[in-house]
């Protein structure tokens, strides 16, 4: 038993456990992000969770080694450079910004393998419980403000005239609200912005536009 445990205890049967440890977790986070199709999945997630891991090891083992190394220098390093990776899974898509969660998702997974890293393995099971949760459930409290509006843009063709009124009318019936509208006389055409939510009904939208109206061709954009 004496020896099983002094085999444990070396440093490099801790490097072995951290490292898979850490993969183990960041890999559930990146599993959750790659079912969703986010630009970061289970490989990313599972690099960057290594990546914290390994600057941990690394200043530990110079501490060790040297006896003169701060062995929090490197992951304030790491944490500065994270802001790279994030950025570019931020999408901007009209008004909207798609990528916030899976660049923060991408900053957490780092800080657990910092924190795993450093030997703290209830604190990187715990924080990775927490992650998965927020990621897979917590978003749903949202749905009922902000979160349920979307953007749209129509370009809407028509005959000799258009009764730009009526259009407006059909467009706040079905809970389309309108922001921007911008008609082109010479192309007999207009298009018109504005954001819609998940009472909205297209189907209907356009039925009325074609059935109510001279508009004879919609293109969504």
């Amino acid at each position: 038993m004496d020896i099983i445990l002094s085999i444990i205890n070396t440093f490099e049967f801790q490097v072995i456990i951290r490292i898979i440890l850490c993969m183990i977790l960041a890999g559930i986070i990146g599993q959750e992000r790659e079912s969703l199709n986010k630009p970061a999945g289970t490989r990313t997630h599972m690099l960057l969770g290594i990546s914290g891991c390994l600057v941990m090891l690394c200043g530990e083992y110079v501490a060790l080694k040297y006896n003169s190394s701060d062995i929090t220098r490197l992951p304030g390093q790491l944490l500065s450079g994270i802001g790279f990776i994030g950025a570019g899974t931020i999408l901007k898509d009209g008004s909207n910004i798609k990528g916030l969660t899976t660049a923060a998702s991408l900053l957490c997974t780092t800080c657990i393998g910092i924190i795993v890293g450093s030997g703290f393995y209830l604190g990187g099971i715990i924080g990775t419980l927490i992650l998965y949760i927020i990621l897979t459930h917590v978003y749903r409290l949202g749905e009922g403000s902000e979160g349920k509006y979307k953007d749209y843009e129509f370009l809407l063709k028509y005959k000799e005239t258009c009764d730009i009124e009526k259009v407006q009318e059909i467009f706040e019936m079905e809970n389309y609200s309108i922001e921007s509208l911008k008609k082109d006389s010479s192309d007999k055409s207009f298009s018109i912005k504005g954001k819609y939510t998940i009472e909205s009904n297209k189907t209907k939208l356009i039925a009325n536009l074609m059935n109510d109206t001279s508009i004879i061709e919609i293109i969504e954009g």
